[in-house]
């Protein structure tokens, strides 16, 4: 847990709004069994969990924010 707390500490310092990230992809977990088996495995392999959280819930935020997927692939390939 040593290694998790200290991850999540350096993205704090990298991240201004990683409470914010980290507060989005919690309220996730407790609907979707497949994001909560994705972080289990990847803290299990030893991963950077602050890198995940902060990561998978700026994707998962996107998504949410253009409605699908579909959506946020067609802005990205207009841009």
């Amino acid at each position: 847990h040593q290694l998790a707390n200290l991850s999540e500490q350096n993205a704090r310092q990298r991240y201004t709004d990683y409470d914010a990230k980290r507060a989005s992809l919690e309220a996730r977990l407790g609907t979707d069994p497949v994001l909560r088996s994705e972080l289990n495995r990847h803290v299990e392999s030893g991963g950077d969990l602050g890198e995940f959280v902060y990561k998978t819930a700026s994707r998962l935020d996107e998504v949410q924010q253009y409605g699908n997927i579909e959506a946020l692939v067609a802005k990205r390939v207009a841009d």
